[in-house]
């Protein structure tokens, strides 16, 4: 009688491992960039739909999100559906310095498991030594309203699911000022540096 030989692991089982250990899993490391900064490159090769990283940060509700938020935008709040992942506090965990890529470059996606856990997961072969990217949740032929969200599936955009960190502070300030930010020049200077980064040519600021 022969043994079948066990299947190994799928992509969320491997995730959700990770997960219960509290530590990322080996095979990123840390770059410095000229221009963006930090970011994350991988030291070995990944398959398409493999898991990546999980997001790690404080749970907090979404109102108390908006409030950190109205206070100081750190880049670093993703916001679900029911709840927002805090990462503004630096720690050991990777997944919060993943940067933004446009829709060529970008090789991960979010997806949300077991409802409170956000994961990255490939969406494509990565070589050693690549960067990992995902989307933010805006493009260049994006207003910042339009978002993309995290969903489900790493191929599928769902837009009744969660916003993305950047999305949601930056429709927030637009929605609260009207799109006129004359009377508050500091937020004006810094919302434009955000959207120079975030390559969103086609906003047309109110002075």
């Amino acid at each position: 009688m022969e043994l079948r030989k066990k299947k190994p692991p799928g992509p969320e089982s491997n995730a959700l491992f990770w997960c219960r250990e509290g530590k990322d899993p080996p095979g990123f490391k840390i770059k410095n960039f000229t221009k963006k900064g930090r970011g994350i490159v991988t030291c070995k090769k990944f398959d398409k739909g493999d898991f990546l990283l999980e997001y790690v940060g404080e749970r907090i509700s979404l109102s108390e999100g908006d409030r950190r938020e109205n206070i100081f935008s750190s880049g670093f709040r993703y916001f679900l559906k029911t709840f927002c992942i805090d990462a503004t506090e630096e720690t050991n965990r990777l997944c919060r310095l993943v940067n933004h890529g446009e829709k060529k470059e970008r090789n991960a996606k979010m997806k949300l498991i077991e409802e409170n856990k956000l994961c990255l997961f490939a969406t494509r072969d990565l070589k050693v030594g690549e960067e990992v990217l995902y989307d933010y949740g805006i493009g260049s032929n994006s207003l910042p309203w339009k978002t993309q969200y995290a969903t489900n599936d790493p191929g599928q955009t769902n837009e009744e699911e969660p916003l993305t960190m950047t999305t949601r502070c930056l429709m927030m300030k637009w929605r609260h000022q009207d799109l006129n930010m004359s009377q508050k020049v500091p937020k004006r200077r810094m919302m434009i540096m955000m959207m120079t980064i975030l390559n969103v040519p086609e906003l047309k600021i109110v002075s």
